[in-house]
């Protein structure tokens, strides 16, 4: 009761004592308390990281190749696509057409033969490497028998980039 009465009738969480100096007695009143309560779990760290900006792919047909174009610096959407365009065609000719947009993530393309034809496609996830899976699966859901899949050689996240992938 005496015990209960000090303690305010409050329960506090469990706290080890481990600092305690040399030749002392854990539970002396010398030694101090850890740095944090014994019954907390430490915060799990997220496993991506967070691209604010937009990208967009310009694909053209005739030549398979796509230009991928990633930008943080500012840009809105419109102009990040416009950008994708402009290169593609530069490049390429007027056969570009837009695969694919996204916002703070990354995307990558990749292709596929299904029925004697190719297809290229695009897909977007929270990183780099989750990009290559994804178009792994990609792959795999339009040919289940894997006669061919080609994954993006640069994956590209919204943070301004831009490269020329072939198919």
């Amino acid at each position: 009761m005496l015990l209960f009465t000090l303690l305010g009738g409050v329960t506090q969480p469990s706290m080890a004592q481990t600092a305690c100096p040399v030749g002392t007695l854990v539970g002396s009143a010398t030694c101090g308390p850890d740095a944090a309560p014994v019954d907390q779990v430490p915060s799990r760290p997220t496993s991506y990281v967070r691209y604010d900006g937009y990208g967009a792919i310009a694909y053209s047909p005739v030549s398979h190749v796509s230009f991928l174009n990633g930008a943080s610096n500012g840009m809105g959407q419109e102009a990040v696509i416009e950008q994708a365009m402009t290169r593609c065609r530069a490049e390429y000719g007027g056969d570009c057409v837009i695969l694919h947009t996204w916002e703070n993530a990354c995307a990558n393309t990749g292709s596929v033969i299904v029925n004697g034809q190719k297809q290229v496609f695009a897909v977007e996830a929270r990183s780099e490497r989750a990009t290559a899976r994804k178009v792994r699966e990609e792959c795999s859901r339009r040919n289940p028998n894997w006669d061919y899949c080609k994954v993006g050689a640069q994956p590209v996240c919204a943070k301004g980039w831009g490269g020329y992938v072939s198919h």
